[in-house]
């Protein structure tokens, strides 16, 4: 038993609510909608094909970033320690 429950195993106004909800829940099952699936399938795979487009153009900009500070003599700047 918590320190919180009384010894006699009543339950106050605010747990019974709670329970009654709790067991509303239970008894409601959700509905599962198909076109919900097949939308987050959509834009999984699109997003998916986009990452892969932006991961290949920001190693591009790294890549001219490089090239044109070589040519001008530049260097990158040091990380910061994080």
């Amino acid at each position: 038993m918590s320190a919180g429950t009384p010894a006699d195993g009543a339950r106050s106004a605010a747990e019974e609510r709670l329970l009654t909800l709790i067991a509303l829940l239970r008894v409601e099952s959700p509905h599962s909608d198909d076109s919900l699936g097949e939308a987050i399938m959509r834009t999984a795979r699109w997003q998916y094909v986009a990452r892969g487009v932006l991961a290949t153009l920001s190693e591009l900009a790294a890549v001219l970033l490089d090239a044109v500070l070589l040519m001008t003599g530049l260097r990158r700047a040091a990380p910061s320690p994080a």
